[in-house]
This record gives C-alpha cells, structure tokens and sequence, in this order.
C-alpha cells in the first residue's frame, strides 16, 4: 500500500463525498425538504462538491447558484 500525501483525500473519501453529493442532488431535485426557505431554493442551487473528514464522520457540501 503506498503512503499518502498529507491533505490529500483517498479513494474512498472521494467516493463517499461523491455518493453523498448524489444523495443531496436528489433530495433538492425531488423536494423532500422541511423548510420552505430551502424548499424555494432548492431549484436555484446546484451542489458543486462535498469534502469529508478521513475518518469519514464530518462532511461540508459546497453549492453554487445556478444563473438562470
């Protein structure tokens, strides 16, 4: 198994992250929100990239507004 380079992600952090970014694709495409202000943007925005920690526990998702 080769080392790591310190700060960048492995394979399965990236897979998870992607996997995480289709799930919240998803539920902003189908509108399975609870709030009205995030149900109103849900179809404004578009989720650019999701990172997450390591040890998998913590993940930030980065959404972007699409220019309509």
């Amino acid at each position: 198994m080769s080392k790591q380079i310190p700060g960048e992600r492995s394979q399965r952090q990236l897979r998870v992250a992607e996997q995480i970014r289709h799930v919240l694709v998803e539920v902003l495409q189908r509108g399975h929100l609870h709030d009205e202000d995030l149900l109103d943007a849900a179809s404004k925005v578009t989720i650019s990239e999701v990172r997450i920690s390591p040890d998998l526990k913590n993940a930030t998702a980065y959404a972007m507004p699409l220019l309509v």
